[in-house]
Order: structure tokens, then C-alpha cells, then sequence
């Protein structure tokens, strides 16, 4: 309601700072349509000047103005600019996720952050030792640390994972064509033997 209100009101030299959770900057340009937009994600302790405030902007954004909301964004904390809007969505899930379980009250507070939870799936799971990564983070976040622990190197069945395209190539040159090399050249060499 009121982007609708603000639609077309704005001038060039001004600049949108949202602190919305969840809504990307591409909704917020089209809102406004106005493109000097920057979005920010800061956290509870940033009321008393202790934050993590994770922020980025859209290319239309003076660098005046860039660098103006990172002399106002220092005033809650530490400021993090990032390139990518994709971060600002990471850093709000692990805010929401630490203000749920209390993370912002007294005592001590562990997590620990993938990049990729691809490591989980069953695909992955057993390959590089992701399973003794996964199983001594959870002893680790228990505080159980005698789980924590990296096995004895084992050996394991080693697989290649092959696309379509490479395993007709190895194919090809294991089935055929190496065959046929060794073939011919044992018949020159008999040739050779044989016409002496």
C-alpha cells in the first residue's frame, strides 16, 4: 500500500533504504518504480549499536549515497556489503533462526553454517567424508565432544561419475580402439618377423 502511494513520487537523487525481510530489491524497484534502492538486514542487537548488518544495493545507487548508508549502518554495529542479494535472504533465515531459539539472550550460542546442504543427501553423504563432517557438528552443537571425532581413513569402493557423453568415450577407446591398436601392432611386428 505504500509503494502504490510513493509510485512515481520519488526524484533521481534519492535513495530507498528498506529494511523488509523477505522482499527482494526487484519488488521494491517495480513497487516504487524508482531504482536507487538499497536493502539491509539488521539484527536485535543493533538497538544497542552491537548489530551484524548484512546490506547490499542496486546498481542505480550513487556511490554518494553507498556511502552514506555505510556511515549510518556503523552507527548499529558492524556492516557487511555484499554484491549479491542472495546473502542479504541467508543472513535474514539465520536471524530469524537464532531470534527463535533465543539466540539474542544471555549465555552462549553455537551454529554451524553451510555453504550447501547438499552434503546431507544421500547422494553425497558418504563421499569426502561428509558424514564425519555432518555427525561431529551435531556433537559439537550438543556439546557432546567426545563425539567429535575424525575416523580412521578406510578404504572405500571408489566410483567414477561418468556423464553419458564420457562413459561412450571410454568405451570407445577401452573396447575398440585400444584393442584394435594392440592387434595391429603385434600383426606389423609379426610381419616384420616373418618377411626377414
Amino acid at each position: 500500500a505504500v509503494a502504490a502511494d510513493l509510485h512515481g513520487q520519488l526524484d533521481g537523487e534519492q535513495t530507498v533504504l528498506s529494511i523488509m525481510a523477505g522482499v527482494p530489491m526487484r519488488k521494491i524497484v517495480d513497487g516504487l518504480g524508482h531504482p536507487n534502492v538499497i536493502r539491509v538486514m539488521p539484527n536485535t542487537p543493533a538497538q544497542i549499536g552491537a548489530g551484524m548488518t548484512v546490506w547490499t544495493a542496486t546498481e542505480d545507487v550513487p556511490a554518494e549515497s553507498v556511502e552514506a548508508s555505510r556511515e549510518i549502518l556503523r552507527t548499529l554495529g558492524e556492516e557487511i556489503y555484499v554484491s549479491d542479494e542472495k546473502y542479504i535472504d541467508m543472513a535474514t533465515a539465520v536471524s530469524a533462526f537464532a531470534e527463535a531459539i533465543g539466540g539474542e539472550g544471555e549465555g552462549e550460542f553455537q551454529m554451524v553454517v553451510l555453504g550447501d546442504a547438499s552434503l546431507l543427501t544421500n547422494q553425497f553423504f558418504r563421499q569426502l567424508f561428509n558424514d564425519a563432517l555432518v555427525l561431529s557438528a551435531t556433537g559439537w552443537l550438543a556439546g557432546e565432544s567426545q563425539l567429535i571425532s575424525i575416523p580412521p581413513r578406510g578404504v572405500r569402493a571408489s566410483r567414477a561419475h561418468l556423464t553419458a557423453k564420457e562413459g561412450r568415450n571410454v568405451f570407445y577407446l577401452s573396447v575398440l580402439l585400444l584393442p584394435e591398436l594392440i592387434l595391429m601392432m603385434g600383426i606389423v611386428v609379426w610381419w616384420r618377423r616373418t618377411s626377414l
